[in-house]
């Protein structure tokens, strides 16, 4: 029989309406930690997708309740394990074992994955054999796509909730940064002889080592509560749970899949379970919580255009509410009154089901409230009582009010699209007056992505509000 070659191999392993390959070299990181720790899986293997890049992809059928993976715990990567086994905590630690100047979980790790890296380096330049976790280090993505990185230019096209997150977030990164180059600093004032590894070492982190060990932690660690134990040189946080899990954290994220995470302590493993179907040569995924895709964007660097997402939500205001009516400031000092007496304007926003149940309540009560002038407080709460009380599809509100409120909220509903289109206008404008750069193109690519999104949301919003049927039955209580 002839033997077929790389190509055909390759073209072989694609499906149709799944293209995907499996590179070989890929599964080095599969051999390293079946030789350091007789981990098996015979049921997944690292594939590159055309739609999600590096993820991976089912050798076999999964059902419901069956575990997709399962890893020992001494595979896992957690805050006591690095400063046991990093020479630069442990160098830190020998000249201050009162840990008066303590370090975050947080940085620990980062500190972990720079030295690892810096040792890599050095041992490849001196013909040295590689170091321990070497095949981790490399399977690790060299380039992100983070917020965290993104330059001014980039975060001002982001919706403005996102861009005051993003902004405390790169604050907070800096502030780390800064706070472990100072220990460093100090270790080298301290003028402890040290063997060569660790000479080359104790230089400065730079920004972009630091980022790169900040988002390989924020975007790839799991949680478990497993083995926390207090360490004398970290403070204590959340981040003493946070572990790196070698191979596992290869697995890519749909806010559609179900799946059940946790620490195994029958079999001391930490496992993840499917809780639904998984065909055959289908990319396995997890679901890295209930967040919307602007989350996703600060937490992960990335959004999922793909599919309705039911955590997404387009906020609005009394502000944009009031603008759109007439006697609006009127209007607007009832709206306060409003949120004085109830919780309904916390909640004011548009999602891919339609308007919050605030929203409408809102709306209808604009609705009913057809009279300009300050209403009296005893008015405002019995109109409050009405449209909080009552069915909103009942016939207690007459088809006049219906009909204003199908009109208010609309005219919102456009209002919020007409924002969203300026800003996808500004980041098509941006993407085409840009040098070829393409860190700065998938800045923009991303910020373009989830305006897109708001955009396909509010376009379902605005059919459901001007389809009359469809809107009765939207404003049932």
């Amino acid at each position: 029989m002839t033997k077929r070659g790389r190509t055909s191999r390759k073209r072989c392993r694609k499906l149709k309406g799944n293209s995907y390959f499996v590179p070989n070299q890929e599964n080095v990181l599969l051999r390293w930690m079946k030789k350091s720790w007789n981990f098996k899986c015979k049921e997944l293997c690292v594939a590159e997708f055309h739609s999600t890049g590096r993820g991976l992809l089912a050798k076999r059928n999964f059902k419901k309740g069956d575990v997709i993976i399962s890893v020992p715990k001494e595979v896992l990567i957690g805050v006591r394990q690095v400063c046991q086994n990093s020479s630069i905590i442990k160098f830190l630690l020998a000249k201050n074992p009162s840990g008066l100047s303590t370090i975050s979980g947080v940085e620990a790790l980062c500190i972990f994955l720079i030295e690892e890296v810096r040792l890599q380096d050095y041992a490849r330049k001196h013909n040295k054999i590689s170091i321990k976790w070497s095949p981790y280090i490399s399977s690790l993505p060299t380039v992100f796509n983070h917020p965290v990185i993104w330059c001014h230019s980039s975060i001002i096209l982001l919706p403005e909730s996102v861009q005051k997150n993003v902004t405390n977030m790169q604050l907070d990164v800096c502030r780390q940064f800064q706070e472990v180059n100072k220990l460093l600093a100090e270790a080298r004032n301290w003028g402890l002889e040290i063997n060569l590894p660790l000479k080359i070492l104790s230089s400065d982190f730079t920004w972009e080592e630091y980022t790169w060990a900040w988002c390989c932690v924020n975007t790839r660690c799991v949680y478990s509560s497993h083995d926390v134990q207090k360490q004398t040189f970290v403070r204590p946080s959340a981040a003493d749970c946070y572990y790196l899990v070698p191979f596992l954290d290869l697995l890519n994220h749909s806010p559609s899949v179900q799946v059940k995470t946790g620490f195994n302590s029958n079999n001391d493993c930490f496992e993840i379970t499917s809780m639904s179907n998984v065909k055959k040569h289908n990319q396995v995924f997890i679901n890295y919580s209930a967040h919307g895709n602007d989350v996703l964007l600060v937490e992960y660097g990335f959004v999922c255009p793909q599919e309705p997402n039911e955590n997404d939500v387009i906020r609005t205001s009394i502000k944009s509410i009031s603008q759109h009516l007439p006697g609006g400031k009127d209007k607007m000092a009832t709206l306060k009154q409003m949120c004085e007496l109830t919780t309904l304007c916390e909640d004011l926003t548009f999602q891919n089901t339609g308007a919050s149940w605030s929203l409408r309540a809102v709306v209808m009560f604009l609705a009913l409230r057809q009279n300009s002038g300050t209403l009296t407080k005893q008015e405002l709460k019995s109109i409050l009582h009405e449209v909080l009380h009552s069915n909103l599809k009942s016939s207690s509100f007459n088809l006049l009010s219906k009909n204003n409120a199908q009109v208010i909220l609309g005219q919102v509903c456009i209002s919020e699209m007409e924002k969203v289109k300026i800003m996808i206008e500004k980041c098509i404008h941006v993407q085409q007056s840009m040098c070829d750069s393409s860190t700065l193109s998938r800045q923009v690519n991303s910020a373009l992505d989830l305006w897109e999104i708001y955009d396909k949301m509010l376009q379902t919003c605005c059919n459901m509000i001007h389809n009359t049927d469809v809107f009765l039955e939207f404003f049932k209580h």
